[in-house]
Order: structure tokens, then sequence, then C-alpha cells
């Protein structure tokens, strides 16, 4: 399932970010993927990322914590709709039940196999 972020600040919507399944990290730092810029927000405050078990937040040891559905955690398993705060920020937890991941499809039958042609090799 797609996942993505929706980020508000004082009731007014600043960001919209999808979240790859490798995961987004949360920050004040210009180098995460949501980057939130107020000073309450550490650097490196938070990761989201897929887990066997569904969508992972962590805390990274910031340094005022972070809230799932008004309960302070240290991870949580998000459902959509899960609101985290983070500072000032309330980012919104979406999750798409229509997005379906591109699948590859690999013949392995004798068939396929015999019209595979190898690649040519390279001089070295």
């Amino acid at each position: 399932m797609q996942a993505q972020l929706v980020v508000y600040r004082n009731d007014k919507q600043e960001l919209r970010v999808p979240v790859a399944e490798s995961g987004a990290s949360i920050g004040r730092d210009a180098g995460n993927a949501v980057q939130l810029t107020s000073p309450e927000v550490s650097k490196r405050h938070a990761f989201l990322h897929h887990t066997p078990q569904g969508w992972s937040i962590r805390d990274l040891g910031s340094r005022n914590g972070l809230l799932v559905n008004g309960s302070r955690v240290q991870e949580a398993i998000l459902r959509n709709g899960d609101q985290v705060l983070i500072g000032p920020y309330k980012l919104l937890f979406e999750l798409d039940k229509h997005y379906q991941p591109p699948v590859i499809e690999i013949d392995l039958s004798p068939d396929a196999i015999g019209q595979t042609m190898p690649a040519p090799r390279r001089k070295p």
C-alpha cells in the first residue's frame, strides 16, 4: 500500500509527502524526506518505514518526543488516519488501499528459457 504524510501547522496544510516503502526520515535537517523547520523538532526526529507488521514510526532519540493519537511513544504501528504530533506539527498518516505496486512476471518455463537470447559479452 502506498503511504503519505499530510503535514499541518496551525491547522494549515503545509506539505503532502508520499513515503517510499524503504522509509522516510522526519526532522529539522534539510536531508530529511520530511523537513519540519521548527526549533522544537530535532535534526533527525523520527523515521517512518514499512515492516511486515505494517507502517512503523520510531522516535530517533528526539529531544521533545513523538506522540501518536495523543500518546507518547518510542515506536508505533500506524493505521490509516492516525495523527502524529512532532513539535507544532500534526502529521496525518494516509494509506491508499487501491495502490498496487508494479509486478514483474518472470517466465521460467522451458519454452521461455529456449527463447532467451544471451547478452553479447564485452571484451575486457
